[in-house]
């Protein structure tokens, strides 16, 4: 029922992700910029002729089935046996695949995607981290309430130190020695990234913190060659900033985080 696709087999995936390229943003940049022989990423087709597939990448899992017509209460137990924390891909997929998979949190979140051309930046905040940032990074992150805790602080920092190598964009503000703001990439491909992990301290909000950083992001990926960003946001408020920033509307997307305890 599954396969495991072999590092010579990347165009099969490619192609069959290929219809809805936005929504597979994370698989389509892991597998272009990392690879398929990368130690942490692995992709498993469903049924013999495709009907879905899942790349993981560490404790994390993206999901995506062209025409929905996969099992899925096999897949659910699969991603059980896999021990993944983490599950993202179409909202319509994920809301479906929740309903096997109690332990987890289902959230809904919109996709927005900014080209250079339609930029429109507030004023510049922030600076680019370098890896001795990374540990403070991730307890930042990690004191964000709204933010999923990652336990694993050395596995998390080896994912930005990964993410790093291939060209990703890492951004913080500081204020008194301590990290108050802060966005980054993933799945980054020489034309595109995904920016996530836009966070704010609770005491900070409401400065234009959040927009100044992802301005600055930005400003540098498309000096360095970027063509495009995407992004996801949860509520209105945060879908304006970014829409005044530039940013235009996809579809919806979804994620499924296990609850821990």
């Amino acid at each position: 029922m599954w396969k495991k696709f072999e590092t010579n087999q990347k165009e099969e995936i490619l192609s069959y992700i290929s219809p809805d390229l936005s929504m597979n943003f994370f698989i389509y940049g892991d597998i272009v910029g990392l690879g398929l022989d990368h130690p942490a990423i692995d992709v498993y087709g469903y049924g013999e002729e495709i009907q879905g597939i899942i790349l993981t990448y560490f404790d994390s899992g993206c999901i995506y089935s062209q025409k929905g017509n996969w099992d899925r209460e096999t897949v659910a137990q699969w991603i059980l046996e896999k021990e993944l924390k983490h599950i993202t891909g179409p909202w319509e997929e994920i809301q479906k695949l929740a309903a096997f998979l109690s332990d987890f949190e289902a959230k809904k979140t919109h996709l927005a995607e900014l080209k250079e051309e339609y930029f429109q930046p507030k004023k510049y905040l922030g600076e680019e981290l370098s890896s001795k940032d990374f540990l403070e990074l991730v307890d930042f992150t990690n004191s964000i309430e709204e933010f999923p805790t990652r336990p694993n602080r050395g596995e998390e920092v080896e994912k930005m130190e990964w993410d790093q190598k291939n060209g990703g964009l890492f951004f913080g503000y500081k204020e008194e020695g301590k990290w108050i703001s802060s966005a980054r990439t993933s799945a980054d491909t020489p034309k595109g990234s995904m920016i996530i992990g836009v966070a704010t301290d609770k005491n900070h909000r409401n400065r234009g913190l959040a927009s100044g950083i992802v301005s600055q992001m930005c400003k540098v990926g498309f000096e360095r060659g970027r063509e495009f960003f995407l992004l996801f946001y949860h509520n209105p408020q945060a879908g304006k900033i970014y829409k005044s920033l530039g940013f235009q509307e996809v579809g919806l997307f979804g994620m499924l985080d296990y609850k821990e305890g």
